[in-house]
């Protein structure tokens, strides 16, 4: 009778640790993988992924583990700016840190804040956008005013030390507390200033609504109870 060996079980050795062990490394490797998988790096390491994700694995248990240099780009959607994006095995350990994080914070957001969340995203923002418009303008009987705010350079601009104050509060495991460490602290090219700014990511995007959710919880009492809408955050 034949038996199929898994993944998880051929490393099986491997699993021991409760945050870095290959059966949580490959879920965020393949979370990773979801919408980079025809990039040049994503398919690069997916030609020998089993092995680069134990030499992660390795590096994140002797701590060894430093992120490297970003991808530097502009952009001029939907505004002019500039982006440092992660390299690819950096993105894996940024949606590693992503899932031990955010079932912690996820307990103290406000509903109607859609981006980076489970059951979420911009197709049920918009179904909520439109029911808040038919209610506020009574299915298009009376006018209505909206109001958009945006924060300039939110990326760039953010205290790296106060970020990583406020994520230590909620972080219980040492080896989460240190990898967050060298996350925060990491910093995209030598020209940057070393307190400001952070880049863009899984973890980043965690972090903004974690930086940003006491905005949310104020808005809805300071506006109308049925009408705010936090699109990014």
């Amino acid at each position: 009778m034949w038996t199929t060996t898994t993944t998880f079980e051929l490393f099986a050795e491997e699993n021991h640790h409760p945050l870095f062990n290959f059966p949580r490394m490959y879920r965020a490797y393949l979370t990773c993988r979801r919408t980079k998988r025809n990039t040049p790096s994503a398919l690069a390491f997916e030609v020998d992924y089993e092995e680069y994700l134990l030499k992660l694995i390795a590096e994140l248990r002797e701590k060894r583990y430093q992120p490297a240099t970003s991808i530097c780009f502009y952009t001029r959607k939907p505004k002019a700016r500039e982006i440092f994006a992660a390299a690819f095995r950096d993105r894996i350990v940024h949606h590693l840190v992503y899932q031990a994080i955010a079932p912690e914070w996820e307990r103290i957001f406000i509903y109607h804040s859609y981006a980076c969340r489970p059951q979420k995203g911009t197709h049920p923002a918009a179904n909520s956008l439109q029911s808040f418009l038919r209610k506020v303008t009574l299915n298009g009987a009376r006018r209505a005013y909206f109001f958009k705010m945006d924060i300039r350079n939110f990326f760039m601009s953010i205290d790296r030390r106060k970020l990583f104050e406020m994520l230590k509060k909620r972080c219980r495991n040492p080896d989460l507390l240190w990898l967050l460490n060298v996350i925060v602290f990491m910093i995209p090219r030598k020209t940057l200033n070393c307190r400001i700014g952070v880049d863009c990511g899984a973890t980043c995007r965690i972090t903004n609504r974690c930086l940003t959710r006491r905005l949310s919880a104020a808005c809805p009492s300071a506006i109308s109870p049925v009408s705010f809408l936090p699109t990014s955050i």
